[in-house]
Formats: C-alpha cells, structure tokens, sequence
C-alpha cells in the first residue's frame, strides 16, 4: 500500500511549482520531509512543520528541537515517531501544510489523492513541474523579485550582486575548477553566473527518481531512522569501519615512515627516500582508491550516524569517521605525486 500525494508550493505563480509522490504507506512525517525535500530540490537547511489547514482542529508535527519551542503545544506530535497515514485516518484529513524555513515561510499545500497498491518500498516521484527557488531568497515575495530582476535589460552593479548571490548554488564552473577530490579550488570565477544557468521551468523527473533511490543513505547520513539498532546493520558497521581502519593506517604509518627525515640529511638521501615513498604509493593504489571511495560514500555516511547515536562500542577505533582524517591523508599523497 502507497500513498499519493500532490503537494503544491503555495504564492508562487508562473510557473507553479508542484510534486505528485507516492510514499510507502509506513513513512513517519520526518520521513515525508526528507522526500519533499529531495523531490523540490530544497537543501534541508532549515526547520520545518506539518500543520492543519483551514478551519477546525489545530495540530502540527514537527521536529523535538529546542530551537522550535515557540510553535510546540499540547496538539504538538513528532515526525520521527508519528506515521503519516495512521495520522491523516485518526484525524480525518485530507489536505494540510508543510512549512520549510519558518524566515522565508515556504507553504506547501499536501493533498492526499489516494491510497494505491504499489509495493515500492521507496518514494516515487511520479509527475511535477517548475524549478524550486533558491533557499533564502526572501519567500516568495523575494523570489517573484528576482525572476522580475531576470528579466530586466540593464541591471545595476548592485542588483547583478543580488543576482550572484541568490542564485551562487546554480554556477557553472569548468572541470579546470577543481581539485581531485571535487573541491572547488579558491578563487574559481564561474564560466556561467548561476542567475543565468537558472531555468524557472526545469524538472527532470528522472534526476529527481535517481535520488529518491538513494532514501535510505540520506536517511543514515541525516540519522532519520537511527531510532534503534534494528535501523543498522550493526556487525557489518563495526566490520567496515574496523577494515577502513587497518587500510587508513597501513597507508599512513608508510607515509609517515618514508616522510620522516633525519638531521643533516643529504639531498640525495632525501630525493631516495621520497622515490620509495612514491613506489610505496604505487604498490598501494588500491587502497588508497578503498579509502577515497569510502570517504563521503552512503556507508561512510551511515557509519557517522551510527557513532553520532551511540550505536558503536566505546572500544572501537573510528578515526577514518572524522571529516578531515581521511582527507588529510589524500591530499598530501595527492602532492606527493605532483613532486
């Protein structure tokens, strides 16, 4: 059993912007957020509520965050405990609100059209139109400014600076821009400004599909089903991250070893010693590539959630968890072999 539902961007015209999903019938609220999130295009940047609409009961679902105290009361449920649908039946609803960004105040109209047979264990994306605006332009209001803006002949320095900024997340930049790793290097100037790279009707249907399939990575990686340790594989976890440990530091004792100099040594010691750091290197590239291809992969992800939550025994060794650890080491072989 699957529920659809149409859910429709409210004050924003010409193009509107909507989503027709299909979401398995046991998703919680906390759920549904992630997959309207990935399904417009928002970045999950901001907190967010599903309120009652128009006359009768008042109620909201939303998030236990100490940052949202304001709008919380008696009628107030949990996203990340309450399901959608036993919600919408013990409630007799069938249309209510999803506000994103309590600043910019993003309305979502939710409609439940009907209740299908799918057994699809993952969201659907199944129709939609119109481009979601970028985050923190100023709601509505702000964003029907800038497309006004777009479209204008002459621009001022002052408005093209709007411009940049609003749109910086749509920027194009040549490959030549960034490093190994995809970072954007320091300094990069865009080949196309984002506010030109920006189309207000685009909805590719089939990017937005590929990334519902990843549901369950953005879920570990946000801790949205991290509730118990049924939501993990636990053993395989520990495995993973006790096999990622062993590579780091078989990589990095060598490093350290075949980078370590001693005092007054000569150059041609040194320039030795750095060509068998080098065929070392070679002799390891593929578990240097085990290592680049872990580091911000879905398992890495899931593995963060799973010691952020206390799931991870206190005796294990979790340092390829860090955000730089792994990094670090890549980008130092990275200009070892530039040398």
């Amino acid at each position: 059993m699957a529920i659809q539902l149409k859910i429709t961007l409210c004050d924003v015209h010409e193009p509107s912007v909507w989503r027709r999903l299909l979401i398995p019938e046991t998703y919680t609220f906390r759920q549904l957020h992630l997959a309207i999130q990935i399904a417009f295009g928002w970045e999950d940047k901001h907190l967010y509520e599903f309120c009652s609409a128009g006359v009768g009961d008042k109620w909201n679902v939303t998030e236990d965050d100490e940052n949202i105290t304001g709008i919380i009361t008696p009628a107030t449920s949990w996203a990340r405990e309450t399901k959608v649908l036993k919600f919408v039946n013990e409630h007799q609803i069938s249309r209510f609100f999803y506000v994103y960004d309590f600043g910019d105040d993003w309305r979502h109209e939710v409609e439940i059209e009907e209740l299908t047979n799918s057994l699809s264990g993952m969201p659907v994306c199944m129709d939609g139109a119109g481009a979601v605006p970028p985050e923190d332009c100023g709601g509505p209001g702000g964003y029907q400014w800038l497309k006004e803006l777009k479209k204008k002949h002459k621009k001022t320095p002052e408005e093209r600076q709007h411009l940049e900024y609003a749109f910086a997340k749509y920027d194009l930049f040549l490959d030549s821009d960034f490093d190994r790793y995809g970072n954007l290097k320091e300094g990069a100037i865009p080949d196309i400004y984002g506010w030109r790279a920006f189309r207000i009707n685009a909805f590719n249907i089939k990017a937005v599909n590929r990334e519902l399939k990843k549901m369950r990575s953005y879920e570990s990686r946000y801790s949205f089903t991290m509730g118990d340790e049924d939501a993990i594989d636990l053993n395989a976890t520990i495995e993973r991250i006790n096999r990622m440990e062993k590579l780091y530091n078989h990589v990095n004792d060598t490093v350290i070893r075949l980078t370590t100099s001693c005092e007054g040594e000569e150059e041609a010691v040194a320039l030795a010693r750095h060509e068998r750091l080098k065929k070392s290197l070679s002799r390891m590239k593929d578990e240097i590539q085990a290592l680049s291809d872990y580091l911000g992969s879905p398992d890495w992800w899931s593995d963060r959630a799973a010691d952020e939550d206390g799931f991870l025994p206190d005796g294990l060794k979790r340092g390829v968890l860090g955000e730089d650890t792994i990094y670090n080491l890549l980008s130092f072989i990275d200009m070892v072999k530039r040398l």
